[in-house]
């Protein structure tokens, strides 16, 4: 047809058994860490000791920390 443009087909990259692992460790971690946070603000969370709460906060602090990790890997993925 005239006036349209033919559809571009973008490459996708396929990525290696190691660079799948890391996406799926990454999914993983963010369900952990939506519950984690959901937890957080149950009254559960409150009723625990102030050392459980404290440590409980500390590890949410490091999953993030993890996940932002595990994000800039796999931006180098697509760099690629």
């Amino acid at each position: 047809m005239l006036g349209k443009k033919k559809a571009e087909k973008k490459k996708v990259p396929q990525l290696e058994d190691w660079q799948k692992r890391v996406v799926l460790e990454k999914n993983k971690l963010d369900k952990k860490i939506v519950a984690l946070a959901k937890f957080k603000e149950a009254d559960k969370f409150t009723n625990l000791q102030p050392e459980d709460r404290e440590n409980l906060s500390d590890q949410l602090g490091y999953m993030k920390r993890y996940a932002a990790t595990l994000n800039k890997r796999m931006e180098k993925f697509a760099k690629k």
